[in-house]
């Protein structure tokens, strides 16, 4: 199948308009009805890009159905950088509390929710005063976030973790 026929497939399903510009997170698709013309799909283009055993495949970043469509028709050489965007991996709080513990070179034990985000200084810095702000840059380049401003003024560890880890 090719790209316009499985946007009509969409279309005709979810008997909406424009279809290929909803995104996921627009709430106007139900999840489970997704899943199930994806699998149909999937199955007409003789194609296995998720595999239904696994929880992780339907934790979907906010895709269009237009990306989803693309790989679905596109060859499946051409297709991995596609599924690499609609898969990006969200981490686990405790992924990210272990990675704070390597920066801080201590154990992820002695790192408590309740500290403040300027507790987060660096032993390669010296402990600097202001070396949190550098392990905040790492985070964000690290786990592909952005830090709001009220969080840096007045933000916990925890409320960090859960930015990060999308809970």
């Amino acid at each position: 199948m090719n790209y316009k026929q499985i946007i009509g497939v969409f279309s005709r399903k979810t008997q909406l308009k424009n279809v290929e510009n909803i995104r996921l997170n627009d709430g106007k698709i139900e999840i489970n009805f997704l899943k199930s013309i994806v699998r149909s799909l999937s199955e007409r283009c003789f194609r296995t890009e998720f595999s239904p055993r696994s929880r992780y495949a339907w934790n979907w970043n906010n895709v269009s159905i237009g990306t989803i469509a693309r790989l679905l028709s596109g060859k499946p050489e051409e297709t991995a950088l596609l599924r690499a965007e609609i898969l990006a991996p969200r981490p686990s709080a405790q992924t990210v509390r272990h990675y704070l513990a390597d920066l801080l070179e201590c154990p992820p034990e002695l790192i408590s929710d309740n500290m403040s985000l300027r507790e987060l200084t660096l032993p390669v810095c010296g402990k600097q005063k202001n070396s949190y702000l550098t392990t905040l840059c790492w985070l964000e380049k690290t786990f592909d976030f952005k830090t709001p401003p009220n969080l840096i003024a007045n933000g916990s560890v925890g409320n960090l973790i859960a930015l990060i880890a999308g809970s």
